[in-house]
This record gives structure tokens, C-alpha cells and sequence, in this order.
């Protein structure tokens, strides 16, 4: 009965998954496909304003409040620095009804004495002169479709050539590993580039320099501990099938990505007003100074927010030869693959097929797909964590490579450079894991001092970049006095609801997440006997688990924030950050069942 329900549960999902991705694309490419678009390129207005000092605004016709909200934050950033008046200017900025006739909008314009129009065909905003239009003169002009084209086929083959030569060498892991860490390597050289001279090529020299000794460290860590896998059958037939189950949901995943980019063509409200922005504010102004403040057009786009995505998307930019939406696309692409292709083939190896494919199912759903074309950093933060985890274990395991702690300890750093929420993550984990060392010393001590050594440099740039920005406002405005019963039960309430959602989550944390609890005294227990390194991984991913959601329960109890504005807003969010890593819990605590 227990091998009918393990083989059971993950067909189940993989059927829920297929059905949700074809339901999606079926949806997408009815009639009204694709959404309508409040502003595509809006660098193409800001090119024509950034020297005019001040413009107006001419608003034609109403339209919903929420789109006109996110419509003004949007031409705010893109007009910056120029100040956005209410008032008719001789030069305006136009914004209209996204149904509106052109012929119509321009003949009302005309009457009002503005003869110069420029209108986009796909937006509901476009510019009005009385006089002549400047010309363009921005040095980040959209690149060429060939230029874009030539960008990013050398960018991919940045990635995919040092991936492919350690693949062939270290395995299938390993090749998905490079991926994974090649977006913090164009990060990096992205960050010191911006303070050279010709900071393009360098971008390109410095991502290969750091990203050879990357994919060695890679190649080092033994991503794929543990015994045989107890239902996969040969090893070569095990490999041929999850082949041909990455492939098929590879491509499902490509053809939603495609549709949900047709929504997203700027990414969503967070790419928008902070990430990209940030990016582009960092082309314009090197340094940590100007793009990291809440001077000006900046003073609503958290400029406390980490820098990794802004500065890898930057490198994006450099590579592509300008501001294109594939930028910052490829990035997350690169960082989603990567980390859903290592926990598919971990998961293989100590589990078996089936799991596998379930996980790959669950990780090209529509869900993580639209958080891909949104380019969220929650898809970052989300798989770094996860394989974070994965190369503790390897480190763990009693044949287990040092070079793991040291990858695990890189990976653990970085969290908090992706996302504030970071932080939360690499502190539970950290905890755990040193517990687990301070229980084993004698045996393990080597382990914690690489751990703490791959975690040195990536936590310096965080202390350095907290020292030059301004301080988080749920750290700085968050309070005691605002906990209350009801505030609790309006958060539990809002997290059982994301938690059962089979639209998002397909119900695992319902399943994992108690089991794993159930689970969790035994495993302490073989933890202390140091009887099981598997039990005792299993045992930290746990703790580690329930922290980062306590974590959150906390934050949300304290927030300065409206209460219902931030439940809506961010708790499936948060959840995603650590749904990878509960998806390994999962295939970790069938398999040592099991065994």
C-alpha cells in the first residue's frame, strides 16, 4: 500500500500540472490574447523628455483607479528626472484609455494647439508638443534586433559551454549547478565593471574569469550523495527517462513562458519600479551612490532592496547592447532552470524517477513560470536556497566532498544579496546547520569553518551595502505594540489559504510540512546518536523550514504595513522562497522511508 500511494501521490501531481499548463495556454490564446498593455518601452518617452526639465500631463477619457495608479508609478520612474505636472505643458506627456481610437486621441489633441503627436501603437501613452519634438539622444536605446540576437547567443553560450565541459566531466548535476551560479557571476562582474572605463567589455571578460573557477567549484561538490535509488531500476534507463521528462516539460514550460511574456513584456510591478529600474539607474550612475538612494525618482523603489538581480540584469544589458527585456528574462531563466534541473536530477538519483518527475512538474508549473516572465526575485531567492540545502547535505554525508560546505556556505550568503527576505533564510539555515556541526564536532569541525568561509565574502558586500543605503522600513517602522490575537488569526488565516491552494502549491505543504513535523523527534533523535547523516538533514531542512515560516508569522504580526495590503500582496511570495526546499524535504523523507 505504501509503494502504491509514493507511486500514486507524484503521478497525481505530474496529471494537475500538465492539466493546469494546458488550461493556461488554452486560456491565453483565445480571442483578446495578448492583455492589453498600459506602456511597452516606456524608455522610448524618457528618451524624448530627459533634457526638457518639466512636462505636463494631458489625461483623455477615465479608466479604473488601480490601472491608472500603476500607470503613474510607471511614467513617473520613466520620465525621471524631469518633474510630472498636472497642468498642459507645451511639452505633455498623454495618457489615454488603453481602447482608445489614435485617429480620435490625436485629432483632440490637435484642437487643444498640440500639432506634434507621437503616439504608440501598443501603449496608452504617447507625447504632445505645440512645438517640434526633441530628437532621440539617449545612449540606451533599444538594441537591434540583430544586436539583441548576437547578445544573447553569447551570453548563452557564456553559460551553457562551461556547464557542458563540467557536465561531461561531473554529471548532469553539475551542468545545472554552472547554470544556477552563472547569473551571480555576471552579478559580480556587473558590480565591478561599473566602476571602469569601458564597462562592457569588462562585464564580458570578468563573467568568464569568474565563472571557470565557478563551474570547478561546481564540478568539486558532490551534489548526488546518498544509496541507489530504490525504484528507478538501472541506472541508464533511470537517466534516459528523467531525459525524456525534462525535455517534455521543458518544452510545455517554453510555450507557457512565451504566453505569459505576452502579459509581462516589462516584467511585473516589482521588475518595474524596482529591479529594472535600479538597473537602469546604475547604467546611468556608477556607484552605489545615486542608484542605491531615495533621491528623486528613486524615493519609492525600496532602494534598500540587495543588489545581486539589479547588478546581474545591468550585466544582461551590457551583453545584449541595450535596455531589452531579455535581459533581465535570461537571468531568471538561467537561475530557474538551473536550480529546477539540480533538484530534478538530485531527486532521481535518491529517489527514483517518479519523484523526480513529479518535482520537475511541480517547478515548470504556470505558477513559477509567470514568476519567471514577471521576473520575480522570489524565483532567485527560491532556488539558491534550495540548492543551498543540497550541498550541505553532500557535505553531510560521511564520503561527502569538503568542497560542498564551501559551495553550500557561497550559496547561503548570497540569499540575503537577492532579497531582504534572504536574510530570514540564511539565518534559519545557518543555525541549523552550525547546531548540527557544534553536535558533531569532532568529526565536523572542518565542515563549519568552510561553511563560515563560503559565507564571508557575499555577507561583506551585504554589511557594505547596508552601510551606504537607507534602512528597511519593516526594520526601522516595525513594532511590538501592533501584535494582537486578531492580527494572528488574520495571518493564519491568510497562510492556510496560500498553503492550500492547488493553483500554487498543489497542495505539498499540506502533506509535507506535518509529516516532516511528525518526523522531526525521531530524527533529532538519530541526529544525536549520529546514527544517520540523511535523518539528520532531514531533521535540519525541518527546523530550518518552520523558522523561516515563523519568521515570516512574525514579520507580518509587527508590520508598519496595512495588514490585508501586505497579505495580499506578498504571502504566496514567501511561501514560493521556500517551496523548492520543502519539495527536497519531501523526496528526502520518502526515500529514507523507504531505506
Amino acid at each position: 500500500m505504501t509503494r502504491v500511494l509514493s507511486t500514486a501521490i507524484p503521478l497525481l501531481i505530474v496529471a494537475m500540472c500538465i492539466a493546469h499548463v494546458a488550461r493556461r495556454v488554452w486560456e491565453d490564446t483565445q480571442p483578446g490574447w495578448p492583455a492589453p498593455r498600459q506602456i511597452v518601452f516606456y524608455e522610448w518617452i524618457e528618451q524624448h523628455v530627459r533634457e526638457a526639465g518639466e512636462v505636463g500631463r494631458i489625461r483623455l477619457g477615465e479608466f479604473p483607479d488601480e490601472s491608472e495608479e500603476n500607470l503613474e508609478a510607471k511614467i513617473q520612474h520613466a520620465l525621471a528626472p524631469a518633474v510630472l505636472l498636472l497642468e498642459e505643458r507645451d511639452l505633455s506627456v498623454v495618457i489615454f484609455p488603453v481602447d482608445a481610437d489614435r485617429d480620435a486621441v490625436r485629432a483632440e489633441l490637435n484642437e487643444r494647439g498640440f500639432e506634434h503627436v507621437r503616439l504608440r501603437r501598443v501603449s496608452n501613452v504617447g507625447l504632445a508638443g505645440r512645438a517640434p519634438l526633441p530628437a532621440r539622444a539617449d545612449p540606451f536605446e533599444p538594441p537591434s534586433s540583430m544586436r539583441k540576437a548576437l547578445g544573447l547567443a553569447g551570453l548563452t553560450l557564456l553559460a551553457l559551454l562551461p556547464a557542458i565541459a563540467v557536465g561531461r566531466r561531473a554529471g548532469l548535476a553539475a551542468f545545472f549547478a554552472v547554470l544556477l551560479v552563472a547569473p551571480l557571476c555576471l552579478a559580480l562582474a556587473g558590480f565591478v565593471a561599473d566602476f571602469a572605463p569601458a564597462p562592457a567589455i569588462l562585464t564580458a571578460v570578468l563573467t568568464l574569469a569568474l565563472l571557470v573557477p565557478a563551474a570547478h567549484l561546481a564540478a568539486r561538490a558532490d551534489w548526488l550523495p546518498g544509496a541507489a535509488p530504490a525504484t528507478a531500476g538501472p541506472r541508464h534507463r533511470a537517466s534516459d527517462a528523467l531525459l525524456v521528462v525534462l525535455v517534455l516539460f521543458v518544452v510545455l514550460g517554453v510555450v507557457n513562458a512565451v504566453q505569459s511574456f505576452g502579459h509581462y513584456p516589462e516584467g511585473g510591478v516589482d521588475a518595474v519600479r524596482m529591479y529594472n529600474l535600479r538597473a537602469r539607474a546604475i547604467l546611468r550612475a556608477p556607484g552605489f551612490d545615486a542608484p542605491f538612494s531615495n533621491a528623486g525618482y528613486l524615493l519609492t523603489t525600496h532602494a534598500d532592496y540587495p543588489p545581486l538581480v539589479p547588478y546581474a540584469v545591468v550585466g544582461a544589458y551590457r551583453w545584449l547592447g541595450g535596455l531589452t527585456a531579455l535581459g533581465p528574462v535570461w537571468v531568471q531563466s538561467c537561475l530557474w532552470i538551473g536550480g529546477a534541473g539540480l533538484c530534478a536530477v538530485w531527486a532521481a538519483r535518491v529517489a527514483g524517477v517518479t519523484l523526480a518527475t513529479a518535482m520537475v512538474a511541480l517547478f515548470v508549473s504556470p505558477f513559477w513560470i509567470s514568476n519567471v516572465t514577471e521576473q520575480s526575485c522570489d524565483v532567485p531567492l527560491a532556488f539558491l536556497f534550495a540548492a543551498a540545502l543540497l550541498a550541505w547535505r553532500s557535505a553531510m554525508m560521511p564520503n561527502g566532498r569538503p568542497a560542498s560546505a564551501l559551495v553550500a556556505g557561497v550559496l547561503l550568503g548570497s540569499l540575503p544579496l537577492v532579497k531582504n527576505e534572504g536574510a530570514l533564510l540564511a539565518l534559519a539555515m545557518g543555525l541549523a546547520a552550525s547546531a548540527w556541526c557544534v553536535l558533531c564536532w569532532h568529526a565536523r569541525r572542518g565542515l563549519w569553518a568552510r561553511l563560515v568561509l563560503g559565507c564571508a565574502p557575499p555577507l561583506a558586500l551585504v554589511v557594505a551595502f547596508a552601510a551606504v543605503t537607507p534602512e528597511n522600513d519593516l526594520v526601522g517602522l516595525s513594532s511590538l505594540s501592533r501584535a494582537s490575537w486578531d492580527r494572528a488569526a488574520q495571518i493564519g488565516r491568510a497562510f492556510g489559504k496560500v498553503i492550500a491552494d492547488p493553483m500554487l502549491f498543489k497542495g505539498v505543504f499540506l502533506v509535507v510540512l506535518p509529516l516532516a513535523l511528525l518526523a522531526l523527534p525521531s530524527r533529532i533523535r538519530d541526529t544525536l546518536r549520529r546514527a544517520n547523516a540523511t535523518r539528520a538533514w532531514d531533521a535540519i531542512v525541518t527546523i530550518t523550514i518552520a523558522g523561516v515560516v515563523c519568521g515570516y508569522f512574525a514579520v507580518y504580526l509587527v508590520t508598519p504595513h496595512d495588514l490585508d495590503w501586505h497579505l495580499r500582496t506578498s504571502v504566496n511570495r514567501v511561501f514560493a522562497q521556500i517551496f523548492p526546499a520543502l519539495a527536497l524535504l519531501g523526496v528526502s523523507l520518502s526515500s529514507t522511508s523507504e531505506r
